[in-house]
């Protein structure tokens, strides 16, 4: 429970580093759909972070992504804040704004909203979890699940996801 805690402290953290800039310089994000925000202010965005964890492991255990409209970044970093062994590291690829449309557009947010924060036991047997975090003008909703599992709510969205962690793009951290 306690190694829950910390990785949720941590994708908290991560998010808020990203939502204000971080490395990027992106900023937070406008919000699709959103009703104007006015003349003097830009129009808020959701942002979509979602990653995996592994407690019982070594080395390299916690990936984070989070969405921009033209980027997506994955944070790798080991799971026992042993950063002298395993530095984190960062890596962002170019992504085209059609495929940041189309992961909204694939988030049935109703659906996501209504599931429950935690689905079945996530890395209880030592098989790792997935997270999605969604945050916007609304709030934030967190949902974490056991490691490639299915959950039919968020389907098209989970295929979109994985299709990303899956980028043979990313360089391999070992």
């Amino acid at each position: 429970m306690s190694a829950m805690m910390g990785f949720l402290a941590s994708a908290v953290l991560c998010f808020l580093f990203t939502a204000c800039g971080g490395e990027t310089g992106n900023g937070p994000l406008p919000s699709i759909g959103a009703p104007s925000a006015g003349p003097t202010q830009a129009p808020q965005r959701e942002q979509l972070t979602f990653g995996s964890f592994s407690g019982e492991c070594s080395g390299y255990c916690q990936v984070t992504y989070t969405v921009f409209p033209t980027s997506v970044d994955r944070r790798v970093e080991p799971w026992n804040n042993d950063t002298v062994a395993f530095p984190v590291r960062r890596q962002s690829l170019s992504i085209p704004s059609a495929q940041y449309d189309s992961l909204f557009a694939r988030l049935d947010r109703k659906a996501f909203l209504q599931l429950d924060d935690r689905i079945g036991c996530p890395d209880c047997a030592d098989g790792g979890a997935e997270w999605i975090l969604l945050s916007g003008p609304e709030g934030t909703k967190s949902v974490t699940f056991d490691y490639g599992a299915e959950i039919p709510a968020v389907a098209p969205l989970l295929e979109a996801i994985r299709a990303i962690q899956d980028d043979p793009r990313w360089e391999s951290i070992r």
